[in-house]
């Protein structure tokens, strides 16, 4: 269950991510750290989604 909710919440993140980083003016390192940690978090769902770890 906590697998699911971890998915939900990364899909979540990413849109959030997405919006704010159109919307403000980070520096570059900073606007790097927040994709990559977008980046992993995606990954990860999309690993506990292909092995069928939401089940």
């Amino acid at each position: 269950m906590f697998n699911l909710l971890y998915v939900v919440l990364a899909v979540a993140y990413l849109g959030l991510l997405m919006f704010k980083l159109r919307k403000s003016s980070y520096s570059k390192k900073q606007e790097v750290m927040y994709i990559m940690s977008g980046i992993s978090a995606f990954i990860l769902a999309a690993f506990i989604v292909g092995w069928n770890l939401y089940v």
